[in-house]
């Protein structure tokens, strides 16, 4: 809790006077978050997108790149109002997302002093960056987290099927939580996976019936719309901010040689992203099979695929850092003190990535902070340590016999 509250406490004081040795007052130096111009609009954009169902209106547009689904679960923040009113819609967002994020704090830490119970909540949210890089963003993450929660905790009751279908209203927002399914693999719940997939296709499916316009068009004007978004967010320059992928933090070396051609930067991005790609699933496939060989304790799984979920894809927002209060509950509920110096440093590894880390912007880029090189190096320090923890303890239950 320390590491929390005097990681926000400095981060402020930071931004408050010690940007003023660079430019006083002047964006990024003087927050942490992203540009204050935009503040909220990943809910407002979307929430105009939607509001006549119809988000895949030509001409392309890379804000309207999300699956079908994404945008219908946007449009029942507009749907529960009473009127159309993009500002009650959005009070009805972050009073669903806050509530459950409170609530979810409070049961996963809960302390026998009501008092004490509401300090460790108001650390965990308000006063820490990834609810608060959420809450900046307004993103559709924030309700897409509540179906992961829901997934988790319907899996570890052995009620799979139940948590099939919340992990698929998940998947059908996003691809990157299929990283997932490894879990069910792990049970060889076999059956759930093909539940989990069907589901999450018909609800795309579902949610393109129910848009205006014809399908087959609205189909490829969401394949037009992520094509665009891959130029200016994978192969540009617009997914590097505020991101904690290894891709973004590899592609400050391309700006760095490169930056003085446009044209030279991105092909030679667009070049090493197709390498990428196979250096990526790679790194999942071991991972996976570590998973499945090796790894005993459920925190630790969940870990490691959260971390997979949030380093491995070509761009992520500092928002979808939210996914890691799942992990880090069940490790505080685990109960596991089987090696205390081990506990101390993910601990300190946990805490570390609830605080903001942009003390070094880049000249190149500005917007560019030490963060994301500090974020994705802590993620894969914190899968070191579990992985050589795993195996190191499979080496001692199952000894080479020597002679």
């Amino acid at each position: 809790m320390m590491i929390i509250v005097n990681g926000l406490i400095f981060s402020l004081f930071y931004h408050a006077y010690m940007s003023e040795l660079f430019i006083k007052d002047y964006y990024p130096y003087d927050t942490s978050f992203f540009r204050p111009v935009d503040r909220f609009n990943d809910f407002f954009n979307s929430y105009f997108h939607i509001a006549n169902l119809n988000p895949y209106e030509a001409p392309p547009d890379s804000t309207r790149a999300h699956l079908p689904f994404t945008h219908l679960l946007q449009y029942f923040f507009d749907f529960a109002v009473p009127f159309p009113s993009p500002f009650l819609s959005f009070a009805l967002f972050f009073a669903v997302f806050v509530a459950f994020f409170i609530w979810y704090c409070s049961v996963n830490l809960a302390d026998k002093k009501p008092l004490l119970t509401t300090g460790n909540v108001l650390v965990f949210s308000i006063l820490s960056y990834p609810f608060l890089s959420e809450i900046d963003r307004a993103h559709i993450e924030g309700i897409v987290f509540i179906f992961l929660c829901l997934f988790i905790y319907y899996y570890r009751k052995n009620k799979f099927i139940l948590s099939a279908l919340f992990l698929s209203v998940a998947l059908a927002t996003k691809p990157y939580f299929a990283v997932f399914l490894v879990l069910f693999i792990s049970d060889k719940k076999y059956k759930e996976i093909i539940y989990v997939l069907l589901s999450a296709f018909l609800l795309n499916l579902a949610a393109l019936l129910i848009f205006k316009g014809d399908i087959l068009a609205n189909i490829q004007n969401l394949l037009a719309n992520i094509n665009l978004n891959q130029k200016l967010y994978t192969i540009g320059d617009e997914g590097i901010y505020f991101s904690h992928t290894v891709f973004s933090a590899i592609k400050i070396y391309f700006i760095d040689a490169y930056g003085y051609s446009r044209e030279l930067y991105q092909t030679k991005v667009l070049g090493f992203s197709k390498t990428y790609f196979y250096m990526a699933v790679s790194i999942f496939a071991m991972l996976s099979f570590y998973i499945l060989k090796f790894e005993k304790e459920f925190w630790k799984k969940i870990t490691l695929l959260c971390v997979a979920m949030l380093v491995l894809p070509y761009q992520s927002g500092d928002f979808r850092l939210i996914h890691l209060y799942i992990p880090l509950f069940l490790f505080i509920n685990s109960g596991d003190d089987e090696n205390r110096n081990t506990g101390i440093l993910y601990t300190i590894l946990f805490a570390l990535l609830l605080i903001p880390k942009d003390y070094w912007h880049y000249s190149a880029r500005p917007e560019i902070s030490s963060s994301i090189i500090l974020t994705p190096l802590i993620m894969i320090i914190l899968s070191t340590v579990i992985i050589t923890e795993g195996l190191r303890n499979a080496k001692k239950k199952f000894p080479t016999c020597g002679h």
